[in-house]
This record gives structure tokens, sequence and C-alpha cells, in this order.
């Protein structure tokens, strides 16, 4: 998945994005790439089926919607902070420090529940636990080093 050269514009974007997080493990390296990817392609392409697939807190904010912002904003999980961050200006900040957030960023995956499932024909898939957990923001949550560069800002990141 992460070597894609899939002529799929949406996963060659976020797999040369990702490649850079070597030290990540999959579940975390998924987690980014099924988000990023299903809100990428609602962004290139808006309709039902792909508005389906994008979890509802992850949707831009009437905020983002009026504000301009790094388009990097769009991604993060936490609308509250997406909203300060459009609003404040403090983007720019963060847009500059991206390799930071990512680095960040935790998906709360428990290392005994399958990521894979066998799918109808017997191929691999992501299993639909993990998908439903990858679309529930109480799976998401910001670690170090970012939140301890930015400790005012962890009222905005909602459990």
């Amino acid at each position: 998945m992460l070597h894609s050269t899939d002529e799929n514009i949406a996963t060659f974007l976020m797999t040369g994005f990702l490649r850079q997080y070597k030290n990540k493990g999959i579940e975390q390296l998924l987690s980014l790439y099924l988000m990023g990817y299903r809100y990428m392609r609602w962004q290139m392409s808006p309709c039902e089926e792909t508005t389906r697939d994008v979890p509802t807190w992850l949707l831009p904010t009437k905020i983002q919607r009026s504000n301009p912002h790094s388009v990097i904003v769009d991604y993060i999980p936490w609308p509250r902070l997406r909203d300060h961050l459009c609003m404040s200006g403090e983007a720019e900040d963060l847009t500059r420090s991206v390799y930071f957030y990512f680095e960040s960023i935790e998906f709360i995956w428990p290392s005994e529940c399958p990521i894979f499932a066998q799918g109808e024909g017997g191929q691999m898939v992501l299993s639909p636990e993990f998908e439903a957990a990858v679309g529930s923001l109480e799976h998401w949550r910001i670690g170090l080093p970012w939140s301890g560069a930015f400790p005012h800002l962890l009222h905005l990141v909602e459990p």
C-alpha cells in the first residue's frame, strides 16, 4: 500500500506523504492513510458515496469554510482545534511543523485486536472493527512532542 504506483492520485499523494514516517507502526500508518485518503477523495470528488466515508467530525466546520487557512489544518481530527487554528493565525506555525504534528498524532488500537480480516474470496482486507475505530474520534489522541510544545491547545483536543 505504501509503495503504490497506482494511478489514483489520492493514493499517490497519501503514500508519498506517509513514507517519511518510518517509526510508526502498521496500525498508525494504516489509520492515518485511511483517514487521509477518505478525506482527500471526498475533497476531489464530493458526492454521496465519498461523503459517507468521511467521519462527520472530520468534515469542515463553518469556521473552516469561511476562513482561509492552510490545507494541513483540514486533516487534523479535532474540530475545535481546527477552528482555533483557522481563527488565531497559529495555523502557520502548525504548517511549518507538519512533521512534528504527525509524529505526535496517535491512533489507539489494542495490540490484541486484528487489523486485518479475511474477506470474500479469501483476500485480506481491513477488519470492520479497525475501520470503525479509525472513524471514531475516541481512538485518536495527540502526544509528545506536540503536546509538550503546545500545552495551551490541549483543551481543544477532544477525548
